[in-house]
């Protein structure tokens, strides 16, 4: 239970702010597509010979270029989908998913996701939701901050699990974003506390673009001392619209560790 709250918990999070097409690198009028996570591991001599999908997603777009359908795979661990749904504003006023949790025999879970909105004229200022999934009730809260030019310059999203019986609090997140005037994501620092053993894991990521194409191509992470864990350097193949269909990490040796590739269709 607590592995499917975990991963509602990471829908969650991004769930008032689903990207839209640029800022998943996409260009043109997409009506969906499919995209691979493989992994790449060494054997004992070092060589580079084992490759793990280990993340399939597949995006359906409706005509505004919002998403219309979602599907999650994490290989013999779970399987989700979610179909969306919007206002007159939009904006995504409910969310049904299925989730299959293949480590306990494919056990189901349905819930929804129910969006609610706080304005001041056209700028959403805050974006909350309720799903209930099992015995766990969770929320979300998700404000937003705009500069002089009603441009969004940073985000809070909080995310607590309750025990509906009980009324405990059992999972905690927070995370801040940080974008620039060009609405990239520039910084994000996330926290998460674990009510078990009551320890409070903190982090921080920094994100750098291409000035020409405006793909990510370097994130790095900051432990809750400020201390550099880990460095990724992304690559790009793109297609004759420019969408990325294939982006390779790299650590800051030049190790290859993922490969992402696309399977792209447009309208």
């Amino acid at each position: 239970m607590i592995k499917i709250g975990k991963f509602l918990l990471f829908i969650l999070a991004f769930s008032c702010n689903y990207q839209t097409l640029d800022k998943t690198g996409l260009k043109g009028r997409v009506k969906h597509f499919t995209e691979y996570r493989i992994k790449l591991t060494e054997d004992t001599v070092g060589q580079q010979i084992k490759y793990d999908t280990v993340l399939i997603q597949k995006i359906n777009y409706n005509k505004y270029g919002q998403i219309d359908f979602s599907k999650y795979i994490i290989p013999a661990k779970l399987r989700s989908s979610s179909k969306m749904y919007y206002n007159s504003r939009n904006l995504t006023i409910k969310e049904v998913c299925t989730a299959y949790d293949l480590t306990e025999n494919n056990k189901i879970h349905h819930f929804d996701i129910n969006y609610t909105y706080t304005f001041k004229d056209s700028l959403v200022l805050k974006c909350t939701t309720l799903s209930t999934i099992d015995s766990l009730e969770y929320h979300t809260t998700e404000q937003n901050y705009y500069d002089s030019n009603n441009q969004i310059t940073r985000q809070t999203n909080y995310s607590i699990g309750i025990e509906k019986k009980s009324r405990d609090t059992i999972l905690w997140q927070k995370a801040t974003f940080y974008y620039q005037s060009n609405k990239n994501l520039i910084k994000s620092i996330s926290q998460d506390y674990n009510f078990y053993d009551s320890t409070m894991n903190s982090n921080t990521y920094i994100f750098t673009y291409d000035d020409s194409t405006n793909l990510l191509v370097k994130e790095s992470e900051f432990d809750k001392n400020d201390t550099l864990k880990n460095t990724s350097i992304f690559k790009y193949q793109l297609d004759k619209n420019g969408s990325w269909i294939e982006k390779k990490e790299f650590d800051e040796t030049g190790k290859l560790n993922y490969i992402y590739t696309r399977d792209i269709q447009y309208q």
